[in-house]
């Protein structure tokens, strides 16, 4: 009888880094009975040296694996992929995945995976992975972290991130009505250690605005149009880096930033603020290719080669900006705690300082709750209740 599946496996094109790279694997296809090949691309073509494509491979293989040894069948509808019906934890983890890898994007599937794969584990050595989903209680759940903390020594972020990730498998599920309570929703949040935001000064966003202006080099000619798009816009580093030409609507003055790209999953509109208009007719946007990346890596889509910077049918690698960026901050005598993330929590004092306007803040940066806002400002330093400076005295 034949196996299910065969295992996964990377194809480099001879190692042509030029060339697409992706990993497949073969699964017997019910309506023929034979094996019919499935890739999975994922991130892998961002990346722009050999020995970053191989790496991120060898943990997309390793995932790939642990779903097909949980049962993940990819021609099963997503409420098939448990057995006969059982619905055990070991069944649900990876329908749950096989539907998540369709609306979120690689490192954000990834770290799902990751932590799902680590819960599922500890519910082995436990004998909880047979159990029927509804069966799992919050004990259970609490037994489970005891045993990471103990085990593993969680940071209060990582017990967080794990949290909020195992609270939305069991919320997936409820939505599917196969349980009726969240067995995760009754373990309590820790204190974390609030971030620490860092933000340019006046001379210090002069000395990079200045020194990039004035540069010759078409690297950082882009790399300050990059910086005015996340002041600007307060989208986030990442996003930015995968907007397309077509995102950019000059007949409403807004950027939409697509499901696909945007962190939460959905799209969301950002105005053009006066000031990045100059930037996207000097990039000379409002003629290029609609479906070309803003920031391209040449615009003839040659890997690795950004001598031309400028929209191209390919996005500059992931950590290109970065790497580019922690550079000129070298260079200039700054710290590692200003990151091109900063250029975002600049603008957001900017426009408090304008007129504290919390909706205006709360729309610019996408939040839907403004509690998430006023979390953020807190962070930054501002909220301040200047009020208190006119109180009474006794």
């Amino acid at each position: 009888m034949l196996r299910q599946y065969k295992k996964p496996q990377l194809y480099n094109a001879g190692g042509d880094i030029k060339k697409k790279w992706y990993v497949h694997y073969s699964y017997i296809n019910p309506k023929t009975g034979k094996y019919q090949r499935i890739k999975q691309y994922q991130d892998l073509n961002s990346y722009h040296t050999k020995k970053e494509r191989i790496e991120y491979a060898d943990l997309l293989i390793k995932a790939i694996e642990e779903d097909l040894e949980a049962g993940y069948n990819p021609f099963a509808k997503v409420n098939e992929q448990t057995v006969a019906g059982s619905y055990t934890l070991e069944q649900c983890v990876p329908a749950f995945l096989a539907t998540k890898e369709r609306q979120l994007r690689g490192k954000t599937i990834m770290g799902y995976r990751s932590i799902l794969n680590m819960f599922l584990d500890w519910a082995k050595r436990t004998e909880n992975h047979d159990r029927h989903l509804s069966e799992l209680t919050t004990e259970d759940v609490e037994n489970y972290f005891r045993w990471a903390q103990k085990n593993r020594n969680l940071a209060p972020t990582t017990h967080n991130t794990e949290l909020t990730t195992i609270r939305s498998f069991f919320t997936f599920w409820i939505g599917k009505r196969l349980i009726n309570y969240n067995p995760a929703s009754g373990i309590k949040r820790l204190r974390e250690e609030v971030a620490k935001h860092t933000v340019y000064s006046d001379a210090q966003i002069k000395l990079i605005t200045d020194y990039l202006s004035q540069s010759d080099t078409p690297r950082d000619k882009q790399l300050l149009q990059y910086i005015k798009f996340i002041y600007y816009t307060c989208i986030r580093p990442k996003e930015i880096r995968m907007l397309k030409v077509g995102d950019i609507r000059l007949k409403t003055d807004t950027i939409l930033v697509p499901a696909n790209v945007s962190k939460s999953g959905r799209s969301e509109p950002v105005d053009i603020a006066p000031g990045l208009d100059e930037v996207i007719e000097e990039m000379g946007l409002a003629t290029a290719d609609p479906d070309w990346y803003v920031f391209g890596n040449q615009a003839k889509g040659v890997a690795g080669d950004y001598s031309d910077p400028r929209p191209g049918p390919k996005p500059v690698g992931i950590n290109y900006f970065s790497d580019l960026y922690r550079e000129l901050t070298k260079e200039l005598g700054l710290s590692e705690e200003h990151t091109l993330y900063s250029w975002k929590h600049t603008r957001n004092v900017h426009l408090y300082m304008e007129d504290k306007d919390l909706l205006r803040l709360m729309r610019h940066n996408r939040h839907t709750d403004p509690k998430v806002t006023m979390r953020y400002l807190r962070n930054l330093g501002l909220l301040v209740d200047t009020r208190i400076k006119n109180a009474r005295r006794i």
